[in-house]
């Protein structure tokens, strides 16, 4: 799955915004959440934003 634009309700941008509950919980500084928002805010308007979740299932044989 992939996201080449950090808008609402795409998948990434969705994911971006759940960020902020590690700052409700002190565990983020609000100011690098914030410049994190930024940053994916200003990597979309030039284009250059990408958002991709890659998954992989393997299948394994023992051999005697």
């Amino acid at each position: 799955m992939t996201n080449t634009n950090y808008v609402s309700p795409l998948y990434g941008h969705a994911r971006a915004q759940d960020f902020g509950a590690l700052v409700k919980r002190g565990l983020v500084a609000e100011q690098d959440y914030d410049e994190f928002l930024a940053e994916q805010a200003d990597l979309n308007t030039r284009g250059k934003y990408f958002y991709s979740i890659t998954g992989f299932v393997y299948l394994g044989q023992r051999t005697a």
